[in-house]
């Protein structure tokens, strides 16, 4: 699969909800080494790996590899279901989850899977990494997920058998 090169801030837009639980030691030796476990749904080689991948990779690299992170596709670790348990337990460290699995610990976040709410991914994008984001990630961090970066596999679809839906007037009377 060719995935083109991603920019850091587009790599952070793309990253999805990654949350991370609070882990730092308040005091970091130059010797010291540690290693993170990334729970990633889908499979070796699908975007959500490949970015993830790409991530540890940069982590290693910015921390002259006293940072590791493992990754762990196809729901290795834990299913994607259970994956805010599995943080808060310490079963892994880091996800790639949709607002499907963070609606469990944070309903409101449901508003986001509405179609029409943007008018295009850029729009989505800008929204999230302002207030609004702030407000989700303080939301969050009350049960105890930490945001790294906020993302999209792509905006709401609908589909029909009848006709196509473009604008939100297409869906009257279905």
């Amino acid at each position: 699969m060719n995935v083109p090169s991603l920019s850091r801030a587009r790599m952070i837009g793309v990253l999805g909800a990654i949350a991370l639980p609070a882990l730092a030691p308040r005091s970091v030796r130059a010797a010291d080494t540690y290693t993170l476990r990334a729970s990633v749904a889908t499979a070796p080689g699908s975007t959500h790996d490949l970015v993830v991948e790409r991530f540890a990779a940069a982590v290693a690299k910015r921390s002259g590899g006293q940072l590791t992170i493992e990754v762990f596709p196809s729901s290795q670790l834990v299913k994607q279901s259970d994956t805010i348990n599995a943080l808060s337990s310490g079963v892994v460290d880091l996800v790639l989850d949709s607002s499907v699995v963070l609606q469990n610990v944070l309903p409101q976040i449901q508003v986001f899977d509405m179609p029409f709410l943007f008018k295009d991914l850029d729009t989505g994008l800008r929204v999230l990494d302002g207030p609004v984001g702030d407000y989700f990630s303080a939301q969050l961090a009350t049960k105890g997920i930490s945001v790294l970066a906020w993302g999209s596999g792509g905006l709401k679809q609908l589909e029909t058998t009848s006709r196509l839906i473009t604008v939100p007037d297409d869906m009257k009377g279905l």
